[in-house]
């Protein structure tokens, strides 16, 4: 497994305006030695090609893959005008990931509790394909976080309806709500079709441990479902941005390398 972060981790460093993208990413490769940096939309400060290949640039110099483009739409919207929007909203992130190399390109389905209705999920399923098959012509993949309330079983029929090969999932850790008899059992059914990870952290422990989350668990149960993606940090708690990524860096290299340790002496034996 690898380990990269969000931009989202510092999006309240960026509102302050204390740090730049360019520096973000700077700071990224140089400081917390990271595989891969994940790009949201919002903190684009252009969509133009020259920009893009400027960024695009700057992380092959460094030696960071950019792993994913995090487009921030909703399907469940009210009209079909506005459904359009979304949908040229998301084909446009398609080609920003084309032109910058990225793999996938992250999206939302919108909001799980209006996917109740026949008409609404029908519509749902129908922009994501359309957005899938512009996607798969640019060599891009599609993965659909666990946002907006959306659970393991509506994500697994959302995998199911829409049915296309380039159409993964997004797994936000953080997402499957707060009942330890459920998130993990979530996470075991999503695991199979997830090709990126948002790793989510909101507290750590004096050892550099997450609070909220049983990141031990977590990594077995990614392991055992033959992930090797990235483990893209998505810090959301109250504590200095910087100061905690660091820790969710710690963190995750420890826990990755003895799991990679683990395959070695399976090679071994």
């Amino acid at each position: 497994m690898k380990v990269g972060c969000s931009s989202w981790s510092f999006h309240r460093t960026f509102a302050k305006k204390e740090l730049t993208f360019k520096e973000w990413i700077r700071l990224c490769a140089e400081h917390y030695r990271l595989d891969g940096v994940e790009l949201l939309a919002p903190h684009f400060e252009s969509d133009e090609p020259e920009y893009l290949l400027e960024i695009k640039t700057l992380c092959t110099e460094l030696g960071l893959t950019i792993s994913c483009v995090s487009a921030t739409n909703n399907f469940t919207v009210a009209s079909q005008e506005e459904l359009d929007r979304e949908i040229e909203h998301v084909k446009g992130f398609v080609d920003v990931a084309s032109i910058l190399g990225a793999p996938l390109v992250r999206i939302f389905a919108g909001v799980s509790s209006q996917l109740t209705d026949d008409e609404v999920w029908a519509n749902v399923v129908a922009a994501i394909r359309e957005c899938a098959e512009y996607a798969l012509e640019h060599g891009i993949m599609l993965a659909l976080e666990n946002h907006g309330g959306f659970m393991d079983d509506q994500i697994l029929r959302i995998i199911e309806d829409v049915d296309m090969e380039n159409f993964k999932v997004t797994m936000d850790l953080g997402n499957f709500g707060t009942d330890p008899n459920i998130i993990y059992k979530a996470m075991e059914n999503v695991a199979p079709h997830t090709i990126f990870v948002h790793a989510k952290c909101m507290e750590f422990t004096e050892d550099y441990l997450e609070k909220t989350l049983d990141y031990k668990r977590i990594m077995k149960i990614l392991d055992d479902a033959g992930f090797n993606g990235f483990l893209s940090i998505e810090f959301e708690g109250p504590g200095e941005e910087k100061e905690e990524v660091g820790k969710a860096v710690a963190m995750l290299r420890n826990l990755t390398g003895a799991i990679h340790k683990e395959q070695v002496d399976k090679l071994v034996k």
